[in-house]
C-alpha cells in the first residue's frame, strides 16, 4: 500500500489553514512555495540589502487563470485558485482555503 506525496498545492492549502484566522497574505504563500522547493529562509535570505524581494514573482501564476490559453502552451494556469480544494481571495486581500465537500 502507498501513499500519495502530497504535492505543492496540498501543502500551501494546510500552510494558509494554519495561518490565524485561517488566512495568509500573497507573499507569505510565496514565502512558504518558496521556501519549500529551496530551503527554510532562502526567500528572506535573497533579498538582502535590496528593496524588493528577486523572487517576488515565484509561482505567482498559480494564482492567475488565464483568459486565454495557447494551443502550443502546456502550462497549466490557476494552480492554486482551481479545483475542488483551492484558495479564494477575500475582499480583505488575504487568501483563505475552500475544500469541496463529497456526499
Amino acid at each position: 500500500m502507498s501513499t500519495l506525496k502530497p504535492t505543492v498545492k496540498d501543502l500551501a492549502l494546510q500552510f494558509v489553514e494554519s495561518q490565524p484566522g485561517a488566512q495568509a497574505r500573497f507573499t507569505d504563500i510565496q514565502r512558504f512555495v518558496y521556501d519549500l522547493k529551496h530551503g527554510a529562509g532562502a526567500y528572506d535570505q535573497a533579498r538582502q540589502g535590496r528593496v524588493q524581494n528577486p523572487n517576488r514573482g515565484y509561482f505567482s501564476g498559480a494564482f492567475y487563470v488565464a483568459h486565454r490559453t495557447w494551443p502550443w502552451s502546456r502550462r497549466t494556469s490557476g494552480y492554486f485558485i482551481t479545483g475542488p480544494n483551492r484558495l479564494v481571495k477575500q475582499d480583505n486581500g488575504l487568501y483563505t482555503v475552500y475544500r469541496e465537500v463529497n456526499n
